[in-house]
């Protein structure tokens, strides 16, 4: 079993597993930037994968 751990501050996406850092993404265009609503994991066929206990924090 892994922990995923997905941030997100203002323009800045880090994905981490395990507490190491496997992907992070920074989004230039301001109009491009979410802000709130909605959110996905997604797994590409033929992954398969179990999300249990996910949390939502906002952090302030």
């Amino acid at each position: 079993m892994h922990k995923l751990r997905i941030t997100k501050i203002d323009n800045k996406v880090v994905w981490e597993i395990d507490g190491v850092e496997s992907f992070a993404y920074v989004e230039s265009d301001p109009e491009k930037v979410l802000k709130g609503g909605y959110f996905a994991i997604r797994l590409m066929n033929p992954a398969m994968g179990i999300y249990d206990n996910v949390r939502v924090y906002e952090i302030p």
